[in-house]
């Protein structure tokens, strides 16, 4: 019952930073369903965050059919490239 509240709870209080960050997320992951419905429902009420949700579909949705589109092999990192970035990580410690 406890958890039911607290999801009712973030659905209700979502800003529109949280949904941003939730609308980024959901091209990764699947959503909570609570997470999902708050999305939508504060798109509901903010046009501004309803712009965004849909610039970055479109986005999102634009680059995997260029992605799907392009064969060559322009987009791919160098195998010496690949090497560079991975050994500054784990010199990072990242």
């Amino acid at each position: 019952m406890f958890k039911l509240a607290a999801n009712f709870w973030f659905i209700m209080t979502i800003d529109c930073t949280e949904s941003a960050s939730l609308t980024s997320e959901s091209f990764d992951r699947k959503l909570h369903w609570s997470e999902a419905l708050a999305v939508r429902l504060h798109c509901l009420i903010c046009s501004k965050s309803r712009k965004l949700n849909k610039q970055m579909t479109t986005l999102d949705k634009r680059i995997r059919e260029s992605a799907a589109n392009d064969s060559s092999e322009q987009f791919r990192l160098r195998d010496d490239a690949r090497n560079r970035i991975r050994k500054a990580l784990d010199e990072s410690g990242i």
